[in-house]
């Protein structure tokens, strides 16, 4: 799976207090996937380029490489268990019948 951590991070929000709508600010732990940003290139291996930004007074764009972001994945053991039809039917007793059972022997 997907490795991930745990980040602290604020959150704003609208909670209505008396009535009336308020912006809170508070503090909320989320997951961020770990993994890293790698340059993207084409078939032939050339850096493949996009546009950085809003073009300048003279029309000039300035361009960047494209990057990708590359997860890492981790290896997870899971302990799984599966019930098994016996056929047998097995009976209990609460402690409170337990108790009137034995109080009822003596």
């Amino acid at each position: 799976r997907r490795k991930v951590r745990k980040v602290e991070a604020t959150e704003r929000a609208v909670e209505v207090v008396d009535g009336k709508p308020v912006l809170v600010t508070r503090m909320i732990e989320r997951d961020e996937p770990v993994g890293q940003w790698l340059p993207v290139v084409d078939e032939n291996g050339k850096p493949v380029m996009v546009p950085a930004g809003e073009p300048d007074k003279d029309g000039n764009v300035l361009l960047a490489q494209m990057q990708h972001f590359i997860p890492e994945i981790e290896t997870v053991m899971e302990a799984r268990t599966r019930e098994v039809p016996t056929g047998e039917t097995r009976l209990g007793l609460r402690y409170a019948e337990l108790e009137a059972f034995l109080k009822c022997a003596s």
